[in-house]
């Protein structure tokens, strides 16, 4: 009679630790290039969010008060197409202004202004300053605004261009 004995090994062998690894590398690598491409796509996303918000903004509050005036004032420069500021008075008599300025308080960042605030913050810069296309007969005038605003980032630069006609109302 022969006793065999059988030695049995428990565990992975040095292949199985391999393949198992470089597969969970592997796995890894495309769950990080996934995430990663949400963090780039979610942040262009709320890039152009910024930008729209800030130029909506400006321009609901030039065609406010621009509607609402009680004419366009002429005296320095006449009502014309291509204008780079305008000056308007509003109903209290008070005039109000609208241009691209300096802002020497946020790193000489171009803003659009009234003479009274900023209609834009240091989150944006100006692409295509203020343009104001002042078209009618006086009771009847219609001013075109149209501006570009954007944001540079290092994903790359998002650029919105914002346009609109006003009628005065009075």
């Amino acid at each position: 009679m022969t006793i065999s004995t059988q030695s049995r090994k428990n565990g992975f062998t040095l292949i199985e630790l391999l393949i198992t690894t470089a597969l969970a590398v592997l796995l890894l690598l495309a769950i990080s290039s996934m995430f990663m491409t949400f963090l780039i796509g979610n942040s262009k996303t709320n890039t152009k969010k910024t930008v729209k918000e800030e130029g909506y903004y400006a321009l609901s509050q030039i065609e406010f008060l621009i509607r609402n005036s009680q004419y366009i004032d002429e005296s320095s420069t006449p009502c014309a197409a291509g204008m780079t500021s305008l000056t308007i008075i509003s109903a209290d008599g008070g005039s109000t202004t609208f241009a691209s300025v300096i802002d020497n308080s946020d790193n000489n960042n171009e803003k659009i202004a009234s003479n009274s605030a900023f209609l834009t913050s240091g989150n944006v810069t100006i692409s295509t300053p203020p343009i104001f296309d002042c078209t009618g007969s006086v009771g009847n005038r219609q001013i075109g605004i149209s501006f570009g605003l954007e944001k540079i980032t290092p994903d790359g630069t998002v650029n919105e261009q914002f346009n609109s006609i006003v009628s005065l109302r009075n």
